[in-house]
């Protein structure tokens, strides 16, 4: 029998509380109520949308015994937002999943760059259809134009947003898409920085 139930998200919160009545605790990624506040249109069903969020993690925050966040800025918005003690909320940052050799030295990655006909410096950007990733993403076609000998590597569904796909790039730059998980790791090996 299990004795926890973790909520990832605040959306299915309400089904959870229907057929769950033992603790929970709320996994909390982003502010969803301020998140969703830039991508959601600003027109009358944009704001029942927002406010139908903004009740769903209000409830979610009110009914779990912990709320985890990724950093002390989403704690103190939480608190602020939802009027919960700060004791209530653990901060767990970000992670990643580094492949075994994470480090290269120069040499090998040179090679691993020439595998991949690249020359010069190579910045990698991975996300997905999101919108701070799309922000992201907009903001690296910033960069690149500022750094031409730079070649600038985009991956992941967030090349297939049409905000992304069909803005003004840089010919430093490329939307190389989903792609698999060894050609991930591939270009991984052969990026400068990320």
């Amino acid at each position: 029998n299990a004795f926890l139930a973790i909520a990832e998200h605040p959306y299915a919160f309400n089904t959870l509380r229907s057929i769950w009545s033992g603790p929970t605790v709320y996994i909390s990624h982003n502010v969803e109520a301020m998140l969703k506040a830039d991508m959601i249109p600003k027109n009358k069903y944009g704001k029942m949308a927002l406010d139908d969020v903004e009740e769903i993690e209000r409830a979610c925050c009110e009914h779990s015994s912990e709320v985890f966040v990724v950093s002390e800025r989403d704690a103190k918005m939480m608190a602020d937002r939802y009027q919960l003690p700060r004791s209530k909320i653990v901060v767990l940052p970000n992670g990643a999943n580094i492949p075994k050799n994470p480090v290269l030295d120069h040499l090998q990655r040179e090679e691993n760059k020439k595998r991949l006909s690249l020359r010069g410096p190579v910045a990698l950007y991975v996300g997905s259809w999101h919108g701070p990733n799309l922000d992201g993403a907009l903001l690296t076609f910033e960069i690149a134009r500022r750094v031409p000998d730079w070649r600038f590597l985009l991956v992941g569904s967030m090349c297939d947003a049409p905000t992304v796909r069909d803005a003004p790039k840089p010919v430093n730059v490329d939307l190389l898409g989903v792609l698999s998980r060894r050609e991930l790791i591939a270009i991984m090996a052969a990026a400068d920085v990320g």
